[in-house]
């Protein structure tokens, strides 16, 4: 876990093991839509908690293990279905800065 994706204040791939678990809340706000040469374009803003866990086998979860960041992206949607994506997160070990070009989901 860790990264774009996972534990976003972390390294890519910081914690790993057999088993994790991740809870993601985003509060995504459109502050922007236009259009420009028949094209639809949206602006977001993004920010966000991320909370997650690894272990190895059950008897390994504990609670205090949990890893939490926080940040803020922005998102630039193009006809809803291509994204660029910039999201910036804080956590005790650091910040991770990353940005992503890709389809929505």
């Amino acid at each position: 876990m860790g990264g774009s994706k996972t534990l976003r204040g972390f390294v890519s791939n910081r914690f790993s093991a057999a088993n994790s678990w991740l809870v993601n809340f985003e509060a995504r706000h459109r502050f922007q839509s236009f259009s420009l040469l028949n094209q639809r374009f949206e602006i977001i803003a993004v920010p966000f908690i991320d909370a997650g866990s690894i272990f190895y086998s059950i008897d390994d979860f504990h609670t205090n293990k949990i890893k939490i960041c926080y940040g803020t992206g922005t998102g630039f949607i193009w006809n809803q279905a291509t994204v660029l994506r910039i999201d910036l997160g804080f956590s005790k070990e650091g910040t991770g800065f990353y940005v992503e070009f890709n389809h929505i989901f």
